[in-house]
């Protein structure tokens, strides 16, 4: 529904149906929106997430788990002068956690 101005009034109206209601001044209207997809929109996923396979994998121990390989990647988390954080996921259960030097 968008505002519109009809000679002296303003109404918000509908663009698809043409629906009007009108307003007081200074209201304030909440807008809801119902979207409606079809099953054939919907997302199928096909294959697993290979995200976390292309990551390089160390020995170390889950804290969750006590598997003892995760996937690592290495982030700038605070200023440039601190050194970077080192996150771990786990690459039986996934669980993440990180590592700070």
């Amino acid at each position: 529904m968008v505002p519109k101005k009809l000679k002296t009034t303003t109404v918000i109206a509908c663009r698809a149906c043409g629906t009007r209601r009108s307003m007081k001044r200074n209201e304030r209207v909440l807008l809801r929106e119902k979207i409606q997809t079809k099953p054939s929109e919907s997302v199928v996923v096909m294959e697993k997430n290979t995200e976390m396979d292309a990551l390089p994998i160390t020995k170390t121990e889950c804290p969750k788990c006590s598997h003892n390989e995760a996937h690592w990647w290495i982030q700038q988390t605070r200023s440039a002068d601190e050194p970077p954080t080192r996150f771990l996921a786990c690459a039986k259960c996934g669980h993440r956690w990180r590592e700070y030097d």
